[in-house]
Order: C-alpha cells, then structure tokens, then sequence
C-alpha cells in the first residue's frame, strides 16, 4: 500500500470520529448549509478510494458511510439539521446489530479482530472474547440511548459533549481497560 494510500485511509478514518465536532460547529455557527455537501462529498470519496480491503470491520464502515451520507441528505432535502445530529445513535445502533449478531451467528467480532494476530487462541481466550464483545454490546446500548436523548433534547452544549468527549473518553477507557486486562490473563 502507498504511502498516499495509508495517509488518506488515516484521515479518512477520522472523518466519523469528528463528526460531532464537525456538527456542532457547524450549526452553532450556522455554517450547515455549505458543510453538508462537503461532508457528503468526503464520505463518497472514503467510500470510493478509502475504504479497508477487506476485514471484519469493511461492511461496519461501508454502512456507517451510508447512514452518513443518508443523514446528510435528509437534513439538506428538509432544511433540517437535527437529522445529522442522529448519527451517533445509527452508529450505535449498527455497532449494536453488528457486534451481536457476530455473537449470536458464529464468531464474535472481538474473536475475528484477535484472530488477525493470532490465528490459534486458546479456549480461555476464545471466552473471553466472547465477553468483551458483550461488554461492548452493552457500551452501544448505554450509549445510543443517551445519545438519542440528547438529539431529543437539542441541546447542542449536551450533544457535543456527550458525543464529542464523554462517550469518546468511555470508548478509550473501555478499551484501555480491554487491553490491560488482556495483558494479565496472557500471562
């Protein structure tokens, strides 16, 4: 892969993680009405060029691109930018469909991610990544629901700091967490 390539998939990649800087910004600013055809346009170029080849993540992306661009052309058509303000709870809700139902159909999603690495887990580990990816099935639930009362509310001060911070410094203490309790059953 060049390094065009990867550089592009990085910061492609961040394109979802700012979208509640990206919306609040822009409509405290008022600035929707030029941003949303550009979001659109930069997750159709993500869509075309960046995303990842293959993995158990590709669809995930691939459908959360769409609600993406869906959101964005229901808020220009109805001159409504509370719809972008809905896009946390389709990602929960779509992490949700995705993590449970790997749990329910087969492999759980964290098993497939740690099989990348290390094709032969041990049955200890196959357990436990069968409740890490319940943990984080619970963390969507939590979390779509307290992302979909603050789009209710409207609040943007709530929404952005629920969506923008809280629920991002959750994720990263869930999976700092992940890790070191990993780190401790390996050895």
């Amino acid at each position: 892969m060049s390094l065009a390539n990867r550089l592009g998939r990085g910061l492609f990649s961040l394109l979802p993680l700012s979208w509640p800087i990206i919306i609040w910004l822009g409509i405290t600013k008022q600035h929707m009405h030029w941003l949303t055809p550009v979001l659109i346009g930069l997750i159709i170029v993500k869509l075309i060029a960046f995303l990842p080849d293959n993995g158990p993540l590709r669809n995930v992306f691939r459908a959360g691109s769409f609600l993406a661009i869906l959101l964005c052309v229901m808020s220009t058509l109805f001159q409504q930018h509370g719809w972008l303000l809905w896009y946390p709870v389709a990602i929960n809700l779509l992490m949700l469909a995705f993590f449970g139902h790997s749990l329910l159909a087969g492999t759980p999603i964290i098993e497939q991610l740690a099989r990348i690495r290390r094709p032969n887990l041990p049955d200890s580990a196959i357990r436990y990544t069968q409740v890490v990816t319940k943990v984080w099935c619970v963390f969507f639930v939590v979390n779509g629901i307290i992302s979909a009362i603050t789009s209710c509310l409207g609040n943007m001060t709530w929404w952005g700091i629920w969506n923008g911070l809280i629920s991002y410094l959750i994720m990263g203490v869930l999976l700092v967490g992940e890790w070191l309790v990993r780190q401790r059953i390996a050895q």
